[in-house]
């Protein structure tokens, strides 16, 4: 995704922060998301594609120390002085515009695959093939398998 950052900015007293896309656009994220999902190695381990920052840790009503910005980074400095970096395609895949979102979701999920709208008791999908054939479905089953 190809994007450049025009200007980013605080406001609400630090508890956002606007970008203004070279394309136009613009985005809002609040202060305690970006902090909540800052990528340094002692809040993010990338192996594991999963945050280290306790959610205890974590101050909900957090606001931008300092902000500086190129085409292609934020730079944010948090009250305790903890220092995160954002990129610019990042952060613009994770815009909170319903257009982003949906974009977004489309990625994620696989199409024309959908999800059977009802359940079923145990006992008649495994013992009447028929009861599987007539929702266009199958299953395999084994015989003789030690699980």
């Amino acid at each position: 995704m190809h994007c450049a950052i025009q200007k980013a900015e605080a406001l609400d007293g630090a508890h956002l922060m606007r970008i203004l896309w070279q394309d136009g656009a613009e985005s809002v994220y609040p202060a305690v998301w970006l902090r909540d999902n800052c990528q340094c190695p002692d809040c993010y381990l990338d192996s594991a594609k999963a945050r280290k920052l306790l959610i205890e840790a974590l101050d909900v009503n957090i606001g931008i120390k300092g902000l500086t910005f190129d085409r292609k980074k934020v730079h944010i400095t948090w009250p305790n002085d903890h220092y995160s970096e954002y990129e610019a395609g990042w952060l613009k895949k994770r815009c909170f515009s319903q257009q982003a979102r949906e974009k977004l979701q489309r990625e994620l999920f696989l199409p024309g695959y959908d999800v059977v709208p009802f359940l079923f008791k145990h006992s008649p999908v495994l013992s009447r093939a028929s009861f599987l054939h007539s929702l266009n479905l199958n299953i395999l089953t084994t015989d003789n398998v030690l699980l």
